[in-house]
C-alpha cells in the first residue's frame, strides 16, 4: 500500500496518473500545449489544407473540367455546374502506424479512434456547407493569431462518446478567381552539402530535386512520367512560395493573399452576429439565436447565405425554435 501511494504521488508530481500497470507504473499525461513549436505545427496543418483548397480553385485543369459538357450533363439548373471540390477534417490525437492485414493482403494504415474522428469531421463538413472542419483538440494547439481566424460553429457529441466537443471552421469562399502564384524559379540538383551544411536543408533540396525528375521514393524518372501520358495533368513546378512553411510567422494570417481571399466574404459585423447567435444557441435562448443567425446569414445573401447558420437554423426549426428542457448546450452529430 505504501509503495502504491508513493507511486501515486510520483505520478501526480510528473503530471501523470498511477494505474494498475506492473511495478506500480504510471500513465503520463502530456500537455501538448507545452511542447515548443507545436502551435506553429498546428497552424501549418490548417494552412496546408487551406492552400489545397485555393489550388483546386486556381489549377487550370480543374477549372477546365467545369466547362466539359459530359460532366455538366444532368446537373440541375442553378447548381453552378460541375466543380472540383474536396472536404477536409482536422483532428489531433495518437495513432498507431504500421502494416496491418494477413498473409493474403497487407496495407500500411493507421489505427486509432482519432483517425476516425478526423474522417467524421471531413464527412460532417458537408452538413455545415463548409469544406473544412477542425476539432477543439487542434484549435487549442494553434497560435493565438490562428485561433482568432477560426469560427466555432457547433458543439457536438459523436458516436461512441458522450463528451461534448466544440468544432470550428475557417471560412472559405471558393467561387472566386485566385491570383496566380509568383513567378516559378529554377531548381538545381544540389550536392549533398547543399544548404550551407544544414542537414535539414540538404535533405529538403534533394527531395525537391527528386520530385522534379520523378525519382523520389524509388520512382522511375522519365519512364514514370511517360506512363502518365494522356491523363489530365499540369506541369509540376516549384516556385518562390515553396519555402513558405519554413518562413512561417504568425502574421501570415494577416499577410498571405490566399488566406485573406478565402475570408473576403466575412466581415466583423458577420462575426459579431454569428458569435451572438452561437452563444444564445448554447445557452438555450433559441429565439435570440434565431434572430442573430438569420441576421448573419442575410449578410452573405449574395453567395447563398452561410452554411453553419443555415444548418443550426434547420436544427432549431425541427424543434420549432423551442429549446428542449433537457438541452445541455450540445447535440449529437447524427451522421458519421
Amino acid at each position: 500500500a505504501a509503495r502504491a501511494a508513493a507511486a501515486a504521488r510520483q505520478g501526480d508530481e510528473l503530471n501523470g496518473t498511477a494505474g494498475v500497470l506492473p511495478q506500480q507504473s504510471y500513465v503520463p499525461k502530456v500537455d501538448l500545449r507545452r511542447i515548443p513549436g507545436l502551435d506553429v505545427l498546428a497552424d501549418k496543418a490548417l494552412i496546408g489544407f487551406l492552400k489545397i483548397i485555393v489550388e483546386i480553385n486556381r489549377n487550370k485543369t480543374c477549372l477546365d473540367w467545369s466547362t466539359r459538357p459530359e460532366l455538366n450533363k444532368g446537373l440541375p439548373a442553378g447548381s453552378g455546374g460541375f466543380r472540383v471540390r474536396m472536404g477536409f477534417g482536422l483532428h489531433c490525437g495518437w495513432a498507431i502506424e504500421g502494416a496491418v492485414g494477413s498473409q493474403h493482403k497487407v496495407d500500411a494504415t493507421y489505427l486509432s479512434p482519432h483517425v476516425n474522428m478526423a474522417a467524421r469531421m471531413e464527412t460532417a463538413s458537408r452538413q455545415y456547407g463548409t469544406p473544412l472542419l477542425l476539432t477543439e483538440a487542434v484549435h487549442e494547439l494553434m497560435t493565438n493569431e490562428g485561433r482568432l481566424k477560426c469560427r466555432k460553429i457547433d458543439v457536438v457529441t459523436v458516436k461512441g462518446s458522450n463528451e461534448p466537443m466544440p468544432i470550428y471552421t475557417y471560412d472559405c469562399y471558393q467561387e472566386q478567381a485566385f491570383p496566380k502564384p509568383r513567378r516559378p524559379v529554377q531548381i538545381l540538383h544540389m550536392p549533398s552539402n547543399a544548404g550551407g551544411g544544414n542537414p535539414r536543408a540538404s535533405a529538403a533540396a534533394a527531395n525537391r530535386a527528386s520530385l522534379m525528375d520523378g525519382s523520389l521514393h524509388g520512382g522511375g524518372g522519365k519512364g514514370d512520367r511517360d506512363s502518365l501520358k494522356g491523363r489530365p495533368s499540369t506541369d509540376f513546378s516549384v516556385d518562390e512560395d515553396y519555402n513558405e512553411a519554413d518562413d512561417y510567422t504568425p502574421n501570415v494570417w494577416e499577410t498571405d493573399a490566399d488566406l485573406l481571399n478565402l475570408r473576403r466574404h466575412t466581415s466583423e459585423d458577420f462575426d459579431k452576429a454569428f458569435r451572438e447567435g452561437m452563444q444564445a444557441y448554447i445557452q438555450g435562448d433559441w429565439q435570440k439565436s434565431r434572430s442573430a443567425f438569420e441576421r448573419a446569414t442575410a449578410m452573405k445573401a449574395e453567395i447563398g447565405g452561410d452554411g453553419p447558420c443555415k444548418t443550426l437554423l434547420s436544427f432549431m426549426s425541427g424543434h420549432e425554435f423551442i429549446c428542449p428542457e433537457d438541452w445541455k448546450g450540445y447535440r449529437p452529430l447524427t451522421n458519421k
